[in-house]
C-alpha cells in the first residue's frame, strides 16, 4: 500500500509540475503547485483561475474524472477560495 502511494504522489507530481491539457470541452489546462496547495485551471475560453487550499487527493481525483468540468464544478468551485488571473 505504501508503494502505491508513493507511486501516486511521484504521478501527481510529475503532471503537476507543469500545466497539463486535458480531455475536456469545458477546461484547457490543470497545474497544481503541491507545496502552495494551489490548483490553477486554464477554462476553453482562455481564463485562468487559482483555486487555493485544494487537497492533492482532489487533484488527481479531478485528472481522473471522466468529466472534468463536472467534478471541477461539484467538487471545487463553490467550496475553495479562488481568483482570476487575467
Amino acid at each position: 500500500m505504501k508503494l502505491l502511494r508513493r507511486l501516486t504522489e511521484n504521478l501527481m507530481a510529475a503532471f503537476a509540475a507543469r500545466p497539463v491539457h486535458v480531455d475536456s470541452s469545458a477546461i484547457e489546462e490543470l497545474a497544481y503547485d503541491r507545496r502552495r496547495r494551489a490548483l490553477f485551471v486554464r477554462f476553453a475560453s482562455g481564463t485562468p483561475y487559482e483555486y487555493g487550499s485544494v487537497p492533492p487527493g482532489t487533484f488527481w481525483r479531478l485528472l481522473q474524472a471522466e468529466s472534468k468540468g463536472r467534478f471541477l464544478s461539484r467538487e471545487i468551485r463553490d467550496r475553495y477560495p479562488f481568483r482570476r488571473l487575467d
